[in-house]
């Protein structure tokens, strides 16, 4: 995979095809893709940093538009509380996918393992 045009996501909230049983290819995406889920979670980039060299003054601004930023994502109805919502609308079905692919998984390794029974 090319490092500049996609990734790989290991968190299951972002990419639900990762699993217990997990094969590594399968959690590749493209950077748009990954991209586009993150914008859809609700996270901006800051658009400007509060480097050590900067004045006071300008470091307070930056503090304060940071913590602006951080109320948003908290507030009521913000990202935070979308991402929370549709976890518990989905936690039982990531569940059940989660225990089928375990149990998938366990009978291709018993499979593997078991004595040849011609």
């Amino acid at each position: 995979a090319d490092w500049a045009k996609s990734v790989r996501v290991w968190s299951h909230d972002f990419n639900n095809v990762h699993g217990l049983a997990h094969d590594p290819d399968r959690v590749s995406m493209s950077l748009a893709d990954y991209e586009e889920l993150v914008a859809c979670a609700g996270y901006v980039a800051p658009t400007s940093h509060a480097a050590p060299g900067l004045a006071a003054d300008a470091r307070a601004g930056a503090s304060v538009a940071a913590l602006r930023a951080l109320d948003r994502l908290f507030e009521a109805g913000g990202p935070v509380e979308a991402l929370k919502a549709a976890r518990e609308e989905s936690w039982l079905d990531k569940l059940r996918r989660r225990n089928r692919e375990q149990a998938e998984a366990q009978m291709l390794l018993s499979a593997a393992v078991a004595p040849d029974a011609s």
